[in-house]
């Protein structure tokens, strides 16, 4: 009698007998209620309650609402033609779709309001940290050699309308890809009590791990390898600008351009601000304009808002 992905669903046994047009309002009151009261609590409100799931008990609007999962199911197992079962009567397609429109919308109002868990800021782990700068500069090359990317695509001949008659391969575990020269090692987190190092509730940054990020930073900045003909930026944020430029003006431009792609969203004004202010008071110091940039973009790369990934919903995400 039961279909087998429905047994496998519970057994939420609803005998399907007809189909009555859902009015405009009330839905479950006037067209659910009733419909389960006649073809479903059979199985599911009597003596026993098949799949544990008592129809019966359901009263109201508002108990109906609070049980998401139950509705889904129900558009499941309907969407899927697993109910009514094979030796009842089959819907038409007309009932099939009123019916999912009922419940679709009592969905949509039981999951209107609902709050999702609390998800904790991640911390980039290496892999993220060095796409997250090679995106932020335009790098031509990767910051670490990575193992990581051992099975990951390297061209589009996977794409091509036909197979190609040659494919090079490498082991970039046994020949690694080249990274930036003389860059420092990513830091690396202490096992916390769990016995585990990538958690996100569990990974902090203390005051030596900061450092270590900060020496990682400008260890990225100052590599020979990063220059004019491998930072894809280095034109519009590292180059000086042309004499007759508002000097103060174009520094800010550049920076806060920069902030809201390092911080992956709009960044307030006393930010940009701060960091104008440190690139403008090394270049009093005689450094060079290409040189003060390079300080401020290491002093990006070791901030919190470049190293952890907000939420979207989270109020304080940048």
């Amino acid at each position: 009698m039961f279909a087998k992905r429905f047994i496998q669903r519970g057994g939420l046994l609803l005998l399907f007998v007809s189909i009555h047009t859902v009015p405009e309002a009330d839905e479950f009151d006037q067209f659910l209620k009733p419909f389960f009261t006649k073809n479903c609590v059979k199985c599911h409100g009597g003596e026993k309650v098949k799949g544990k799931v008592n129809l019966k008990e359901i009263a109201n609007d508002k108990q109906f609402l609070a049980n998401p999962e139950l509705i889904k199911e129900l558009i499941e197992v309907i969407d899927a033609a697993d109910m009514p079962p094979e030796d009842e009567p089959r819907l038409t397609e007309a009932q099939r779709a009123n019916l999912l429109a009922t419940l679709k919308t009592e969905l949509r109002a039981a999951t209107a309001t609902a709050k999702g868990g609390h998800i904790p800021i991640r911390r980039l782990n290496r892999f993220q940290y060095n796409n997250a700068v090679r995106d932020l500069f335009q790098l031509n090359r990767d910051v670490f050699p990575l193992p990581e990317k051992l099975m990951t695509r390297q061209t589009i001949y996977l794409n091509a309308p036909k197979m190609p008659d040659r494919v090079n391969v490498r082991s970039l575990t046994l020949n690694p890809a080249d990274g930036l020269r003389e860059v420092k090692a990513f830091p690396k987190d202490l096992r916390a009590s769990h016995g585990f190092d990538n958690q996100a509730n569990q990974l902090t940054l203390s005051p030596l791990l900061l450092d270590a990020f900060l020496r990682l930073s400008v260890s990225i900045v100052e590599s020979p390898d990063f220059n004019e003909n491998t930072v894809g930026v280095w034109n519009t944020f590292f180059k000086p600008p042309a004499e007759g430029i508002d000097l103060s003006a174009d520094t800010r431009k550049r920076i806060a351009a920069f902030l809201k792609r390092a911080f992956r969203g709009p960044v307030e004004a006393a930010t940009v601000d701060r960091y104008t202010a440190y690139a403008l008071a090394k270049m009093k110091q005689e450094l060079s304009f290409t040189e003060s940039m390079k300080k401020v973009a290491s002093g990006v790369l070791s901030s919190p808002m470049f190293l952890y990934r907000y939420p979207a919903t989270d109020a304080k995400a940048y």
